[in-house]
């Protein structure tokens, strides 16, 4: 039976926060160098690391980074090392998830209405191999091909043939993963695609752009802000992490791992005598840390809410459990109101929580419950264009250029 309209976007939402779980824990999967050393493998994971495919979502999501990452390497002249992921850029890449998934299962089959791919994907966790019930091979790779066309993939053709059944590779990952954990199964990964390099030689991608005065100056502010966003979010995070370790007096010692999610609008204005300054009092941050000196020891999920004047100061710090599967979260007004998918505790007290949800139902605050959820679905809309992708690209500034290139076409 399809699904009501009014339905959609609370599934859409339910799954968004399954697939943005298995990010978590694909990241918590790449190795540290790696992902702060280069921009490689966080590039390749925002732009191509999407969890369809025929393993797992988490082992979906690093096969598919590893895969783009060492076939189609993006050369910069530039050396960039990042300690924070867009927020912005971690739910596009799970929403153009969620697409790809739609897409392969109405095209496996035809009679499937998007709402009803929706639903065999939640009550399968967003798991393509249990959520597509066929039981041959038969248009696999067409399915592939509408999957990665329908989640921009860079390389869609490219990708449909890597995840086809003719890769034995592939066969062999499911056969061990079919047998054993994950946890012994996941570190063989990086060393396959490794030797799979050495075999081929990859095609380098290079994205120079040449632009006019005025283009050039709007994408070195763009940059410039992502660079103040990004520092200001690391430096928060490591004072979270400095915090609890003294409080908690744990040994070895935690250190961040990567950032993976930040709401600097918490709360209401930091300084209502200046109207139009649009500091807010806090931020919700996301990351991954590891015990130092612990080897083997996976990555662990912290929240932490910090204050955004003054020193900064971190009001509150703790571990989180990964999210599971098909589970509600906790919610927060001010995260969900700016569609951020941060993960919060479910014992600690935060900005958000509580009381702000009672202000709301008693018709305290402006918006309501049905508004906020809407304003956060319309957000997911606008996620093609972001300004954090000029990051990923060298530019040079030619005076002598007529017409300034439109900023949607600059990647």
């Amino acid at each position: 039976m399809e699904l009501q309209a009014p339905l959609l976007p609370t599934l859409r939402r339910a799954l968004l926060a399954t697939i943005h779980g298995y990010y978590l824990e694909a990241l918590a999967w790449l190795p540290k160098d790696k992902l702060r050393g280069s921009h490689q493998y966080l590039y390749s994971l925002l732009h191509a690391g999407h969890c369809y495919g025929p393993l797992d979502p988490v082992s979906n999501i690093i096969v598919n980074t590893l895969w783009h990452a060492q076939a189609y390497p993006l050369t910069l002249e530039k050396k960039i090392e990042i300690e924070a992921i867009s927020t912005r850029a971690l739910l596009r890449i799970a929403l153009r998830s969620l697409y790809g998934l739609i897409s392969f299962l109405c095209t496996r089959h035809p009679a499937l209405t998007p709402g009803e791919a929706m639903q065999r994907l939640q009550l399968a966790r967003a798991y393509l191999q249990n959520a597509d019930d066929r039981d041959h091979d038969g248009g696999v790779e067409e399915a592939y091909a509408a999957a990665a066309n329908a989640a921009r993939h860079p390389k869609p053709l490219e990708q449909a043939h890597f995840l086809g059944p003719s890769n034995s590779m592939l066969k062999g990952f499911s056969d061990l993963l079919e047998h054993n954990k994950p946890s012994n199964v996941r570190p063989l990964f990086p060393g396959y695609f490794q030797a799979l390099a050495n075999c081929k030689p990859p095609q380098e991608i290079k994205n120079t752009n040449v632009l006019g005065p005025w283009a050039y100056n709007d994408a070195m502010r763009m940059i410039g802000n992502f660079w103040n966003q990004h520092n200001s979010a690391v430096g928060m995070a490591k004072s979270a992490i400095e915090m609890y370790n003294m409080k908690s007096q744990v040994q070895p010692s935690y250190e961040v791992h990567v950032v993976c999610g930040v709401n600097e609008s918490v709360g209401g204005h930091a300084n209502p005598t200046k109207p139009f300054d649009g500091t807010c009092c806090c931020s919700h941050i996301n990351f991954l840390a590891t015990r130092t000196a612990a080897a083997g020891t996976s990555p662990e999920l912290f929240f932490a809410e910090c204050s955004n004047i003054g020193s900064k100061e971190v009001l509150l710090c703790c571990p989180v459990a990964m999210p599971l599967p098909g589970t509600e979260q906790v919610r927060c007004l001010y995260c969900e109101s700016r569609g951020r998918t941060i993960v919060h505790p479910t014992k600690e007290s935060f900005l958000g929580r509580d009381k702000e949800f009672e202000k709301m139902l008693c018709g305290e605050r402006q918006r309501a419950n049905n508004e906020m959820i809407s304003d956060s679905y319309y957000i997911t809309l606008g996620l093609d264009n972001l300004e954090e992708d000029r990051i990923y690209g060298d530019y040079s500034c030619d005076s002598g250029l007529q017409e300034d290139v439109p900023l949607p076409e600059i990647n």
